[in-house]
């Protein structure tokens, strides 16, 4: 029985490790910060991801490529979009946007586009339909862990020893 929690304790630490690799991951590469967050913080010349919803009516489309507005809650964000993928670009249509902030224009310089990702959902999802899947498989292993010892002891699989028949 020790053998079954051993190895189940081993099957709960190599799942918390999966789970804090996949929330590095997400932060690192997949998280996005809010139009708001963004404002109030200190620009930086790194690469961030933001994400709003496209201002309705400020699409503008020149040779430098897409200029939009991304509102967020309570302030808005002046984009000019340089990739490739235009179509995805729509009034009133969330989006997150990988660039970069230009302080000297003001303006946010994207050159990726992406839907806004609901990870949480899925994240949920998975969650709520493996968790009891899990605990089920737990249970039925030790169940039958502790099957297979009882019969074991009780011998009950081996043959009753026959008597020899008395010569008459």
């Amino acid at each position: 029985m020790k053998r079954l929690y051993l190895y189940w304790s081993g099957m709960v630490i190599v799942g918390a490790l999966l789970a804090v690799l996949a929330t590095t991951r997400y932060c690192r590469d997949v998280a996005a910060v809010s139009v708001d967050d963004s404002l109030s913080t200190p620009p930086t010349s790194q690469s961030v991801r933001v994400f709003g919803r496209v201002k309705g009516g400020s699409l503008k489309q020149d040779e430098a490529g897409i200029r939009f507005q991304l509102s967020g809650t309570s302030k808005t964000l002046s984009v000019q979009y340089l990739g490739e993928d235009t179509e995805a670009i729509r009034d009133l249509k969330g989006l997150a946007i990988t660039g970069r902030w230009e302080g000297s224009i003001q303006t946010f310089i994207a050159q990726k586009i992406a839907l806004l990702p609901h990870y949480e959902y899925v994240t949920a999802a998975y969650i709520i339909g493996l968790l009891p899947m899990l605990l089920f498989v737990f249970h039925m292993q030790r169940r039958v862990v502790l099957l297979y010892r009882d019969i074991k002891q009780e011998r009950a699989y081996e043959p009753i020893p026959t008597m020899p028949k008395p010569n008459t």
